[in-house]
């Protein structure tokens, strides 16, 4: 399997992933975040399809950081979130990993691309998968602030430079 099919292979069992997570919550701002991530791995998919078959991928189209951070501004207005179970956090942190390994994935190959033109394009393709791990660690940080977050007067240790 050459580093192309893999590519969509991995892409494609992302995409499966988000949509089957978008579809077990019911919280719409978190439903908008996973449909966010399946239509970026689309689009790495697609980008990849294109160089397997030697056909110009174009510019690979960026992550747009505006709406992430318009959803998870609702998400703190609505308060949506901290009704989650246990094993949809999970997903959450599963779905972390996974961007993790597919930046890593990207990198390593990068480094042993034969050519500067596959090496760039790899890298492009890292560069966007750090940004979905930025996003999904900020989701499971959103998920877990209220248990791992206590705010008390008796822990609050108020200092003039606050």
């Amino acid at each position: 399997m050459n580093v192309f099919e893999y590519a969509k292979k991995m892409e494609l069992d992302g995409i499966h992933f988000y949509q089957e997570a978008a579809s077990g919550t019911t919280q719409p701002g978190f439903k908008k975040i996973l449909q966010l991530l399946s239509d970026e791995e689309q689009k790495h998919y697609n980008f990849f399809d294109r160089l397997q078959q030697n056909i110009d991928p174009g510019k690979l189209p960026t992550f747009p950081a505006d709406a992430a951070e318009n959803i998870f501004r609702q998400l703190w207005r609505n308060k949506e979130g901290f009704n989650f179970s246990a094993e949809q956090v999970e997903v959450y942190k599963k779905a972390l990993e996974i961007e993790k390994q597919s930046e890593r994935f990207y990198r390593v190959q990068a480094e042993k691309a034969g050519n500067e033109k596959l090496k760039e394009q790899l890298l492009l393709v890292a560069e966007e998968e750090k940004k979905h791990v930025l996003l999904v660690d900020g989701l499971v940080e959103y998920l877990n602030r209220p248990n791992e977050w206590v705010e008390h007067a008796m822990f609050s240790q108020i200092k003039p430079e606050y």
